[in-house]
């Protein structure tokens, strides 16, 4: 099995959708996580946690640097398998 990193997580779809698109368009594979947290009452918080392959982390935080977005906040313990 292939086992995948958490790269970045965001909260802005928008934003999801330019990083997705920069990574394949650089060869990059990514899938995103879609996390629903409940807030008290009857609506939810959501995050997009996206993951990409170990091989290819090096790859997606030099990409996530070309478009601006800082990858600092990347937790690289929560390899996952897929």
């Amino acid at each position: 099995m292939e086992q995948y990193v958490a790269l970045k997580t965001f909260t802005d779809q928008q934003t999801v959708n330019t990083v997705c698109i920069a990574l394949e368009n650089s060869a990059v594979p990514v899938m995103i996580e879609h996390i629903e947290c409940a807030q008290s009452g009857p609506s939810y918080d959501v995050s997009f946690r996206l993951l990409v392959p170990v091989q290819f982390t090096q790859s997606a935080r030099g990409v996530l640097g070309r478009i601006g977005i800082p990858s600092e906040d990347t937790d690289s313990s929560a390899a996952r398998a897929a």
